[in-house]
């Protein structure tokens, strides 16, 4: 059974025993009142003189054979018609019949109680009022008892008791007629609330509706489909508070699952370069070791050169590798959300080193230092590195003799403390740039000056200066060289004192234009 079905026949059950327990408790009540009626009439007797009562068992108001209905011959006051009455003493009945009868001749008289004709004839029987005696025939009456006298038609009084039953033929059918008011007026009033209840239920209840086919949906791989909200006030209710939680879950859980598939598909495709990565240098390594077997020991020139190739490529491969783990750790820290060990670092001092380095290993190349004090917070090993690749980088991707320019320092325009490396060289187009950040990308063979990388360098840059809060940026065009800009937090501007602020992102040129870039 649905839930809809289980409320409305919840409502209607309980909806029912509510009438049902309310018209039993009116038809008690009316028949309480309509029978408490009877009951003071024949309470109002108990004050009439008796004799009155008894002296119509010897006149024409009665019957004194005792026969049935017809007779008409008289009435007592304050009983009504067909109300039937006898006098009974020493046992037995005197006299007895109905007053103005309207009842067929035949009719039976009630059905008198034993106690009544073997009562002494001066007792009153209040202990018979307000019983109900069943006469022949089905009609029922109301019966009391009275101490009273008659006359034994020689002239005598005879005392004893005088009974009057009242007939309840009038209670009995304003009791059915309430009865059957009641029976239709209950089931109208039954029905008419199932229609309302079934239309509330299925009003309320389409939220669920739009939510189990919104369930179906997703189960079936549509991760972008909603409960809809149908209107401001259904989203107020339960229902609807409950439809704009779960659009939320969903919505959580449709991120993390494109985040998951972005994350899968960067992997396999690092996975893929990787392998091809490592393929190469492996090669190389196995083609010279073969080349050995073959009898390059003999051959003095040939041992020496696989031995030389086979060194530089492991080197390659070793140094692949420890980018590789590299980037591998600073990946997992951000996604469980690790910091790296901060603590002042200067990077001005560390351009100074990075450049020195540079120049004893490359001392036909041009390198120019601006070093302005850039206080940022930071692993100092980790920012070395940011400062070596993009130095490598532009060493590795232009002519000998390029010039290349560092600077250093702190610019609110630029958001903070930056470092920048340009050169002149030849540039690169935008297309080129977009992509210049990702892992194991390579720029046009005409930029890379015969030493092919592994496309990993310029990754662990961005990577390092994601782990560090700050933002990673290339400026370049064809013929105008490449400038590549790492802006950090400064160490005063990391929230920790008031008044700090940071710029939303760093102007596209220098303060000083490098050498050979047109800023």
């Amino acid at each position: 059974m649905t839930l809809r079905r289980k409320i409305l026949l919840a409502v209607v059950l309980v909806a029912g025993a509510g009438l049902v327990a309310a018209d039993i408790a009116l038809y008690v009540g009316v028949r309480s009142y309509l029978y408490g009626q009877i009951d003071n009439e024949l309470l109002s007797l108990s004050n009439s003189p008796g004799h009155a009562l008894g002296s119509a068992c010897s006149s024409s108001s009665i019957n004194p054979n005792g026969g049935g209905g017809g007779n008409d011959g008289g009435s007592i006051a304050g009983l009504p018609e067909n109300s039937w009455v006898a006098f009974a003493s020493g046992g037995q009945l005197l006299c007895h019949g109905f007053l103005i009868s309207t009842l067929d001749s035949s009719t039976p008289a009630p059905h008198l109680p034993s106690a009544f004709g073997s009562a002494p004839g001066a007792t009153r029987y209040g202990t018979y009022f307000g019983t109900s005696s069943s006469g022949k025939g089905g009609t029922s009456y109301q019966m009391a008892g009275f101490a009273g006298s008659a006359s034994s038609g020689f002239g005598e009084s005879v005392n004893g008791v005088l009974i009057v039953a009242i007939p309840t033929a009038s209670a009995e059918a304003t009791l059915g007629q309430i009865g059957d008011i009641e029976l239709i007026a209950t089931l109208a009033v039954l029905v008419a609330l199932a229609i309302l209840a079934w239309s509330i239920i299925r009003f309320s209840l389409r939220p669920l509706e739009d939510m189990t086919k919104t369930a179906d949906a997703i189960a079936a791989g549509n991760l972008s489909q909603r409960v809809p909200t149908r209107n401001a006030r259904a989203a107020r209710t339960e229902v609807g508070r409950l439809g704009a939680a779960l659009n939320a879950m969903l919505g959580h859980i449709e991120t993390a699952f494109a985040a998951r598939e972005r994350s899968e598909a960067k992997l396999r495709r690092f996975v893929a370069d990787a392998s091809h990565e490592l393929r190469t240098p492996l090669t190389s390594i196995r083609g010279y070791a073969e080349l050995f077997r073959r009898g390059a020991a003999n051959r003095p020139e040939d041992l020496a050169n696989s031995m030389r190739r086979i060194e530089e490529e492991s080197a390659r491969m070793g140094v692949l590798v420890e980018d590789l783990l590299q980037l591998a750790r600073l990946d997992i820290a951000a996604a469980e959300q690790q910091s790296l060990e901060m603590a002042p670092v200067d990077l001005a001092t560390l351009a100074t080193d990075a450049v020195s380095d540079q120049r004893a290993a490359d001392p036909e190349r041009p390198v120019t230092l601006y070093a302005e004090p850039a206080l940022v917070r930071g692993d100092e090993g980790a920012l070395r590195q940011v400062i070596a690749n993009l130095l490598a980088n532009a060493s590795h991707h232009t002519a000998a003799g390029t010039a290349i320019t560092v600077r250093t320092g702190t610019s609110g325009a630029r958001g903070g403390s930056y470092v920048e490396v340009a050169d002149s060289g030849s540039g690169m187009s935008s297309e080129q740039a977009a992509h210049v950040f990702e892992r194991f990308w390579r720029a046009d063979p005409a930029r890379t000056r015969g030493h092919s990388g592994a496309g990993l360098g310029l990754s662990i840059v961005a990577a390092i200066t994601a782990a560090h809060k700050g933002t990673v940026s290339v400026d370049a065009s064809p013929g105008r060289g490449c400038l590549f800009r790492v802006v950090l937090p400064s160490a005063t501007d990391d929230g920790a004192g008031p008044g700090a602020t940071k710029s939303a992102a760093p102007e596209p040129v220098s303060d000083q234009a490098p050498v050979g870039y047109a800023g």
